[in-house]
């Protein structure tokens, strides 16, 4: 487990918009996840619930990591000598801990076609399958 301690704290508050600074302690324990998550590499979704929902701890670091903000965080990380923390909060270091693609949609038309010709029921549809067998063979 990784917590920012309050000297880290201090020097990214400098850099937070007001609109985050209101709620400091959620966005804190946020930070800290995504910190976790880039030192560990583990993938998002075992990062540990003490710093929240693993998917808002995601979706936080999704809408930050290309805002000015969070550049100058980690150039702050940088200057105070945290530089595996500022490793950790780069994009291109944390991106590979996303999940890999579920993979491709299925067309719904394939889908529904591929539905009809497995219904017993539907004997043209099996007959043109076998059809489709004999033309293949």
């Amino acid at each position: 487990m990784f917590w920012l301690t309050n000297a880290q704290w201090s020097a990214i508050q400098a850099h937070l918009p007001q609109r985050l600074q209101a709620d400091h302690l959620d966005i804190r324990s946020k930070i800290s996840g995504i910190i976790h998550v880039g030192l560990s590499e583990c993938l998002w979704a075992d990062c540990p619930t003490d710093y929240g929902p693993h998917s808002t701890v995601y979706g936080c670091f999704r809408r930050w990591r290309h805002r000015q903000f969070w550049k100058d965080i980690i150039a702050s990380f940088e200057q105070n000598g945290w530089s595996s923390e500022a490793r950790a909060l780069d994009a291109t270091q944390v991106i590979h801990c996303r999940p890999p693609h579920k993979g491709m949609r299925i067309d719904r038309s394939w889908r529904d076609s591929f539905q009809k010709s497995r219904d017993p029921h539907n004997a043209s549809s099996r007959n043109k399958r076998a059809v489709k067998l004999r033309e293949i063979n």
